[in-house]
């Protein structure tokens, strides 16, 4: 491909624990290769919160999160929605969606670039306990937006609306391909990947999980 789309946009996956390692791994390989050709890899967190080992009949044996997402070489979004301010009814409160996917690799090691924030966290948070997921491993998602009630338009008609990482991943996917056209324009090269950059300023803030939405 002589041109390839600077930004790349995904809403499939699955439990981490469903897929091979070693594919994983391979893959891996082939993320750090597109960013360092300046694509960046936008995929979605999930819709169902940490995700679980187990059944409706067997209990929760470990939390799973999703991948893709839970490589640390894309980008995972999560989901968020509006709330009106309670007292004026005008302003708009950006809240976590509950759904939203997120949790801690248990096959990827934490990377550099997100430790701080994280540790921090962990430290700041009650959490579940420590049985059910992995401490030091990636954590996900590493950015959100706006995720629900999508009004849906097929030839014309409206078919309701839709909510859900798939929703927010395009979202901010479409967001990042405008500044690159800004960069391209300027004579600057595309974003490529983007953890680093996310995660660069926000040791300083003293609330990581609303600083990174």
């Amino acid at each position: 491909m002589t041109h390839p789309p600077s930004v790349l946009s995904v809403s499939w996956g699955g439990p981490e624990s469903g897929y091979d390692i070693t594919r994983q791994m391979a893959a891996n390989v082939c993320f750090q290769k597109l960013g360092l050709a300046g694509i960046s890899i936008l995929t979605a967190s999930g819709d169902e919160g940490t995700g679980k080992q187990g059944s409706f009949i067997h209990p929760c044996k470990k939390f799973d999160p999703l991948y893709p997402a839970s490589s640390p070489y894309v980008t995972a979004v999560g989901a968020t929605y509006l709330q009106k301010n309670k007292a004026d009814g005008a302003d708009l409160a950006e809240r976590g969606w509950s759904s939203s996917g997120g949790g801690f690799s248990a096959v990827f090691s934490q990377p550099a670039y997100q430790r701080a924030v994280v540790q921090r966290y962990v430290k700041s948070n009650k959490l579940p306990a420590q049985q059910y997921w992995n401490a030091s491993g990636r954590a996900t998602p590493d950015i959100s937006a706006v995720g629900t009630c999508y009004s849906i338009v097929s030839g014309s008609k409206p078919l309701g609306t839709l909510s859900g990482t798939s929703a927010s991943t395009p979202t901010f996917a479409g967001l990042i391909s405008v500044i690159n056209d800004m960069r391209v324009a300027a004579g600057k090269p595309t974003l490529g990947f983007l953890n680093p950059v996310i995660y660069i300023e926000l040791p300083s803030q003293s609330n990581p999980a609303a600083e990174v939405s």
